[in-house]
């Protein structure tokens, strides 16, 4: 069962904040149903997410593009030694 804080209710503003991005990315991620999962208050139009469901897509979006990305050969092996300063 989850713990008290890790179903903690985030506006806009603190989910922003916990994912340093400004609250209008939030917004724009919203409206292109993109972005992390939200709940919309019943009855209302206020906009909460859940600091464990943050974590899970931000976590999700990390694996995602770790896999996206291709193991480059480098081109000088010598490259990965370091420079001596003259």
């Amino acid at each position: 069962m989850p713990n008290q804080e890790s179903i903690l209710l985030l506006t806009t503003d603190q989910a922003a904040d916990w994912l340093q991005v400004p609250a209008a990315t939030l917004k724009w991620w919203r409206h292109r149903r993109q972005g992390p999962p939200f709940i919309l208050l019943p009855g209302s139009n206020h906009i909460r997410y859940r600091r464990d469901s943050l974590e899970a897509w931000a976590m999700e979006a990390e694996t995602a593009q770790n896999r996206r990305r291709r193991a480059v050969p480098l081109k000088d092996p010598d490259a990965l030694e370091p420079r001596v300063a003259r």
